[in-house]
């Protein structure tokens, strides 16, 4: 919702150490924020960057000029998925919700990095991916 990433839903997991995350966050702070943000037109996109300007250090660190935006959102894009790592130890997982063909949404998991080693690192993207594919079936499902 303009320049903020605002969570629908959250389940939360039954263990021990987990991730807390705020209902609304910054675009650029969030990974479901910037896969939906990777889906803009280029119209929407600059209109995005007049309105808001460019992430901080502390919402992106990987960016620090709009072509570099544009490179690591078109990647975002292209691979259907974002996985961000944070300075708090939490990794972030999201894919697009899809509506016609136009992001509506975005899926996504927050989990403390130390529960991603590669094989819960490859169930993980297994399950959001599949997860993902059901909703957007469903959804495209209800709008023909």
């Amino acid at each position: 919702k303009g320049e903020k990433r605002i969570l629908l839903n959250e389940s939360q997991c039954t263990h021990e150490i987990q991730v807390r995350t705020t209902n609304e966050s910054s675009v650029y702070r969030a990974t479901t924020g910037r896969m939906i943000l990777a889906h803009y037109s280029p119209k929407e996109l600059n209109d995005f960057i007049d309105k808001v300007g460019l992430p901080t250090e502390e919402e992106w660190p990987e960016v620090k000029t709009k072509s570099e935006l544009i490179q690591l959102l078109n990647d975002i894009r292209t691979n259907n998925i974002e996985l961000s790592w944070n300075k708090n130890h939490v990794v972030g997982l999201a894919t697009p919700i899809l509506k016609k063909g136009k992001v509506i949404a975005s899926l996504g998991i927050y989990l403390p990095d130390i529960r991603f080693g590669k094989s819960e690192k490859n169930n993980i993207l297994k399950q959001l991916k599949r997860a993902t594919d059901i909703i957007n079936e469903k959804i495209n499902a209800i709008t023909k």
